[in-house]
């Protein structure tokens, strides 16, 4: 019975070996695909992969999917395997359990959305992770949705951290972080008199300039231009706060419509919330980093690096 279970254990572990072969060999195709990599320069990259993952204590084949994100983005080769080790390391801290690829996506859409460059990419997981730390809510509560509506959000003025901030106010509320973005984005069209197809709306601009009239509040900048989402909910917050039930209900149906006036009331409500989590994601410096440390001297740590050894054997 020992040298039949030792046998089948060598055969099998041998099983294993290849299908870790098989697996980096269908990612190292995935990247070439995107990618001018090959021969030489394909070995290179590939034991490049295997270093950088070691240092977040992933195997090469995660940071090969990642880097494969990254360049179908068209990000160069020489930032794709800083990225993709940014999105691994994202993978470590995260709240939920989240693959390569969809870390290295949601990066994607926040440094499309808001002009981050590759070498400022370690604040959108430093921000996730912080805000995430300190408030009521998951950081995958902010990273699968703020995709939802970054771009309208981005396009209307307001930062990364801003969104974060009026994602988490309202979320910590209603306890639905997808219902909460999809506000954000009728929200932000509405204040800039649009309707939900991005277009403008002469009624609705004539209710918005309405209730701003009657609330006595200023929505542009001293040169001329609207305010971004952010500026014009912080200046009503107050108001709101203080309203009557009646106005209460003009108020967040005047700037979300019937549908999403609930998470209109719940931003508006905690706005306190929204303006200490977006101080919070401004000085987050470093959040990624330091728990990445304490995940990488965890057991799960140590078994990751241990299952990175193993596939770097096995090729």
């Amino acid at each position: 019975m020992s040298v039949t279970t030792v046998f089948y254990q060598a055969v099998n572990t041998i099983k294993d070996m290849i299908q870790e072969v098989t697996e980096l060999d269908s990612a190292l195709v995935e990247l070439q695909k995107v990618t001018d990599l090959e021969g030489a320069s394909l070995q290179k990259f590939t034991q490049d992969a295997y270093d950088a993952a070691e240092a977040v204590a992933k195997t090469g084949t995660e940071m090969v999917q990642a880097a494969t994100e990254f360049a179908k983005a068209g990000y160069d080769e020489n930032q794709i395997l800083q990225l993709g080790e940014l999105a691994l390391m994202y993978t470590n801290i995260a709240d939920e359990e989240v693959s390569a690829a969809e870390s290295a996506e949601f990066m994607i859409a926040q440094m499309k959305a808001f002009n981050i460059e590759a070498e400022d990419a370690i604040h959108i997981i430093d921000a996730v992770n912080e805000v995430a730390n300190n408030f009521a809510v998951s950081s995958a509560d902010i990273a699968n949705n703020l995709g939802k509506s970054s771009a309208v959000m981005a396009n209307a003025g307001n930062s990364y951290e801003q969104m974060i901030g009026l994602l988490t106010a309202g979320t910590e509320i209603t306890r639905n972080a997808s219902k909460v973005s999809n506000g954000l984005k009728t929200i932000t069209l509405r204040l800039q008199g649009m309707d939900d197809e991005g277009e403008e709306n002469l009624e609705l601009v004539a209710q918005m300039e309405k209730l701003y009239n009657k609330l006595g509040i200023s929505v542009y900048k001293t040169d001329g231009s609207l305010k971004n989402t952010y500026d014009i909910l912080k200046d009503l917050a107050p108001i709101y706060q203080e309203a009557t039930a009646a106005e209460k209900a003009y108020i967040t149906e005047t700037i979300a419509g019937k549908y999403q006036a609930q998470n209109a009331a719940a931003i508006l409500n905690n706005f306190s919330v929204a303006i200490e989590a977006t101080e919070t994601a401004l000085n987050s410096e470093g959040s990624a980093m330091n728990e990445n440390a304490k995940v990488l001297d965890s057991i799960e740590g140590k078994i990751s690096k241990f299952n990175s050894a193993f596939e770097q054997l096995s090729q």
